[in-house]
């Protein structure tokens, strides 16, 4: 169950980034989409779930002890 919920913030983030480079490039005047920015917002999710995780497990061995 844990897992699934990292991977729908994964793919919600994913989603949202393509939305976004959508509207960038269809709305947006001097603005453009980009492959590039799709993956950067991707690694962005991963780095802030791993963080997460991390102080997540740090406050459960806090409680702990």
């Amino acid at each position: 169950l844990q897992k699934k919920k990292y991977w729908i913030a994964f793919i919600t983030v994913f989603i949202g980034g393509g939305i976004l480079e959508f509207i960038q490039e269809f709305f947006i005047l001097g603005r453009n989409a980009s492959f590039e920015d799709q993956v950067s917002n991707c690694i962005g999710a991963i780095i802030g779930m791993l963080l997460f995780w991390i102080l997540f497990k740090m406050k459960s061995l806090q409680k702990r002890m």
